[in-house]
């Protein structure tokens, strides 16, 4: 079931001969089967077995509470070749009653699936992690490498294209990645044994799609991985979301990066969060923090999540729990200007850019400070001073997007990355439109101030073609 990647695309069932799961240490089993649509997910349609003393059993439906880990099973299925595993099944109510009527239906977004396979015979005499992915990513403009990509039938060539995507060869890490089509992209890696542990092996593809997410600015979700240990294939595969970006609070601008730097930074950060270093859960917590700002309605709204996560960041990372005498604005401004900035910003490689970092952090924090005030002093009157006229917000668009930029900076800071020089956005209202459109009428005879030379062609022609029928018409 869904062992390749080509198969992610196509509706699957799959009979499950047996399967079990526990629920408050009562085992439950059956059999029943498993159906798969792209759009739509899994489903579980299962019978399970009488259980003694089943009908004395009772369950509480409509009670209100905050779910804990006790709340959720998982749903094991044994195969001829191996096994799958359904992980965090919320027990619901709906799921208790059909317990007690010794039925289980379900929907689901992920499955594991262990299955067999053949063992890869190379000529190199170090081990390697084998291993493919499928991403939803809906830019593709980080990725420039040319890639070939070939087809064969019994080792025989039937097919050489090349495309645009993801290359990177090391001694102990090899990538080579493409989209398959608009919006789905398909990497396959080899690791060094070496190098990578097993675990770190199984992780690489979210270390990626955590990265890709950062540099992207938009929620780049993995929809299948695969890895081989020996004779098995360990698979995952999820269920397609919603697509989801950051919009005007991207971390980076699209020129920030080098294309011949591109794939070495996706490389370094994916490494930094496939071997779970410290402080990658604050990336992550970062991005999806800047992620819900985004799809807020109400700017305020915006712009409490956008300046809470400096807070937050400073906090986490020198272990400042809130106390009741705390004043956010200084310990920001301390922690910012003071050790942080000295241990992540500045390095020998950037001394002379340490003016360029000094002013950018004063004015990160510049723009902290007005946007905690805003927050923390809210008024609905109308005044010259009040928060919803026109030029205090787009001063606080501006701020949000500047905060923004710098946590991208931060990030790539704690991932280890040496940044030479920040890079700082101008205020939104200096910024180019993406189009222009002129609504106006241009006779083609006349001259045009853009591609002339085609107009004066197409113009001629017609004229021709008038003088043409006139002549005809004549005859």
């Amino acid at each position: 079931m869904i062992n390749k990647i080509s198969e992610y695309f196509k509706a699957q069932k799959i009979i499950t001969g047996h399967l079990y799961f526990y629920v408050k240490g009562q085992k439950y089993q059956g059999r029943g089967f498993i159906q798969w649509e792209p759009n739509d997910g899994f489903i579980l349609d299962a019978f399970l077995d009488k259980i003694k003393n089943h009908d004395n059993q009772s369950s509480d439906i409509g009670k209100v509470k905050i779910p804990k880990k006790s709340d959720y099973c998982s749903i094991r299925i044994q195969t001829s070749n191996g096994w799958m595993l359904i992980p965090d099944i919320y027990i619901s109510d709906q799921l208790k009653l059909g317990l007690l009527q010794r039925n289980l239906s379900l929907s689901f977004n992920r499955i594991f699936i262990c299955d067999l396979c053949l063992p890869i015979f190379n000529n190199d005499t170090e081990p390697k992690w084998y291993g493919s992915a499928l991403y939803r990513i809906e830019d593709d403009s980080f990725f420039g490498d040319p890639v070939t990509v070939t087809t064969k039938l019994e080792n025989q060539l039937i097919e050489q294209l090349g495309k645009t995507g993801l290359l990177y060869e090391e001694s102990n890490i090899k990538l080579k990645g493409y989209f398959l089509k608009k919006g789905y992209f398909h990497l396959h890696w080899i690791l060094s044994q070496k190098s990578y542990s097993k675990s770190e092996s199984w992780n690489w593809p979210i270390g990626l799609q955590e990265a890709l997410r950062i540099l992207c600015g938009e929620t780049v979700q993995i929809l299948q991985r695969q890895v081989r240990r020996a004779t098995k294939k360990i698979i995952e595969v999820r269920t397609e979301q919603e697509y989801k970006d950051l919009g005007l609070f991207a971390f980076f601008d699209n020129q920030y990066f080098k294309s011949d730097q591109r794939t070495k930074i996706i490389v370094y950060v994916s490494n930094f969060f496939c071997r779970k270093k410290e402080f990658h859960e604050i990336c992550t917590r970062i991005f999806f923090q800047i992620l819900e700002a985004s799809e807020q309605q109400l700017q305020s709204s915006q712009e409490l999540f956008v300046a809470t996560t400096l807070e937050a960041i400073i906090r986490t990372i020198y272990d400042l729990p809130v106390t009741k005498k705390d004043n956010s604005k200084g310990l920001v401004e301390q922690y910012l200007n003071g050790k942080f900035k000295g241990s992540y910003f500045l390095n020998e490689s950037n001394r002379e850019f340490r003016k360029e970092w000094k002013e950018f952090c004063e004015c990160a924090i510049e723009a902290f400070q007005r946007l905690r005030t805003r927050n923390a002093h809210p008024d609905w009157l109308i005044h010259t001073n009040s928060l919803d006229v026109d030029s205090n917000k787009e001063q606080a668009l501006n701020d949000m997007i500047y905060l923004c930029r710098f946590y991208g900076h931060i990030i790539l800071a704690l991932t280890g990355f040496k940044l030479l020089r920040p890079n700082p956005p101008t205020p939104h209202q200096n910024w180019g439109a993406v189009a222009t459109f002129f609504s106006c009428k241009q006779e083609l005879s006349k001259e045009s101030p853009q591609d002339d030379k085609w107009h004066k062609i197409v113009a001629r022609r017609r004229q021709e073609m008038v003088e043409n029928k006139g002549k005809r018409t004549k005859k």
